[in-house]
């Protein structure tokens, strides 16, 4: 699968027209066809997945910190006017508020259930940063998930032999980092979406070490 399965649902506004929200989703496409498979989700810091979409999709436009930065706030005022008219779900889905930087793409909350209600116990959720730091164990839950035996010493071996993949352009690369004020907005957006995840799936793993759950 690729990450766009997770959420992409682009044009169900204009297929079904009197529709609030999406009638069904690619979890019930899935689900429908495959009721009995493993699905198996990894998310990041949504704030880092941002800058980093931003930087490796190619949108034929000088891509800037500053940029991004006009872009964001665009998208932001556009998502919140959405939230004054319709609910959540509607708005996270609607092709109209994620245009250049795909700000409802973060908001894992929206996505995340669709899969889980649908697939139950047959669901994986990781995060990018559990499985950066912990490689071995990450993919140890990986394998158990799926039922299938591992040597740990071969995993361990595996693991220390690979190659990142994937990594920025030098081009990117000399981008350096988002703007100090861009990095403050994504993060007092995210968090509350943050905390509803957390909460859902009772792990605090996903308040991604600047949200606040009490």
């Amino acid at each position: 699968g690729t990450p766009c399965l997770l959420s992409d649902h682009r044009e169900w506004e204009i297929r079904y027209p009197w529709a609030t929200n999406p009638p069904y989703t690619n979890a019930d496409i899935i689900h429908f066809v495959s009721p009995q498979a493993k699905v198996i989700v990894m998310v990041r810091d949504p704030v880092e997945r941002m800058w980093s979409d931003y930087l490796y999709f190619d949108r034929g436009e000088k891509r800037t910190r500053d940029t991004f930065h006009e872009q964001l706030e665009v998208e932001m005022d556009r998502f919140q006017s959405c939230l004054e008219t319709r609910d959540l779900r509607h708005c996270c889905f609607s092709t109209k508020n994620s245009v250049k930087v795909q700000l409802s793409k973060g908001i894992y909350i929206c996505f995340l259930q669709d899969w889980k209600e649908n697939f139950g116990d047959n669901l994986l959720v990781l995060t990018l940063e559990e499985y950066s730091e912990s490689m071995v164990e990450t993919l140890q839950r990986v394998y158990e998930f799926l039922e299938v035996t591992v040597d740990l010493g071969e995993l361990q071996e595996f693991v220390e032999m690979s190659e990142i993949k994937n990594v920025r352009k030098d081009d990117d690369v000399l981008q350096g980092d988002m703007l100090d004020e861009t990095r403050v907005k994504l993060r007092n957006f995210y968090e509350p979406y943050n905390v509803m995840l957390a909460r859902y799936f009772q792990d605090r793993k996903y308040l991604f070490q600047y949200s606040m759950m009490h």
